[in-house]
Parts: structure tokens; sequence; C-alpha cells
């Protein structure tokens, strides 16, 4: 995991866990030389993070990313639908 630190601050968050959950936790804090509330702090941000990342950023492969470009720079003219659909909205 990232060596991510929180800085304190007076928002709470509250959960219970199973204790061979909580003891896992305890366990790996402890190999890092973190609290609790420290590691498990860092553990979510880092999770909220990630996910925030995954599903805003669009990841393309370089062949769907060239096909991308040459649709911008190259657009098809409109067909009959799509005038229609604009047509109505």
């Amino acid at each position: 995991m990232r060596n991510i630190r929180v800085k304190r601050s007076p928002e709470r968050l509250s959960l219970s866990l199973p204790k061979h959950v909580k003891d896992t936790i305890a366990h790996a804090a402890d190999m890092e030389g973190r609290s609790i509330t420290d590691f498990v702090a860092a553990a979510a941000a880092l999770a909220a993070h990630n996910v925030i990342e995954s599903e805003t950023i669009t990841r393309l492969s370089l062949e769907a990313g060239a096909k991308l470009v040459r649709a911008i720079e190259s657009p098809s003219e409109p067909t009959p639908g799509l005038i229609k659909l604009l047509a109505d909205s």
C-alpha cells in the first residue's frame, strides 16, 4: 500500500468489524509502525481514490485511441436518424 498519511481532523467514522478482521488490521498497522486509526484512514482514502479514478478516467488501447482521433479529425456526415433525433430534442 502506498504510504499515505492522513492528517487528524474532527471528522469521525465508526464501524463494527469481526474480531479477526480487526486483529488483522492491527497486525498490519503494527508492522508499519502506525496506529490502527491511521492505517484504516489511509487504506480507506486510497481505496476511495482508486474507485474515483477508475470511474472517471477512460483508458483506451492505442488502436482505439487512434480510431477516436481519426473520428474527431474527420467526422462523418450525420445520418438521417441523427438529424431527426437532434431535431426532435
